[in-house]
């Protein structure tokens, strides 16, 4: 983690902005997984998973206990941060609506 103190505005401008991707690229490979998987089924994402993910799983499902572990190994800032997010996507949603 990096500290800032008292940045220059240059810096301030820098530091706030929101990194940016071209994701038009990944329509096509998200599409073809997509097609595969539903063509597939569950095979098709233990092959995905461990081309990606280096990983083979013998089970696809999230137990109670798994749940419970992973949620309390998650920082409360984060949990508050994620959930701000949430809302600020549902509000842009629903003002998206109202839109149209």
């Amino acid at each position: 983690m990096n500290i800032y103190r008292y940045p220059s505005q240059t810096e301030l401008s820098a530091l706030l902005e929101r990194p940016a991707m071209d994701i038009t690229s990944l329509f096509d490979v998200v599409g073809d997984i997509l097609k595969t998987v539903r063509q597939e089924g569950d095979a098709s994402l233990r092959q995905y998973e461990e081309r990606f993910d280096h990983a083979i799983l013998s089970n696809l499902s999230v137990t109670e206990e798994e749940m419970v572990a992973a949620e309390h190994s998650v920082d409360e800032d984060l949990k508050v941060a994620l959930q701000q997010a949430h809302s600020n996507i549902d509000e842009w949603i629903a003002s998206r609506l109202i839109e149209n």
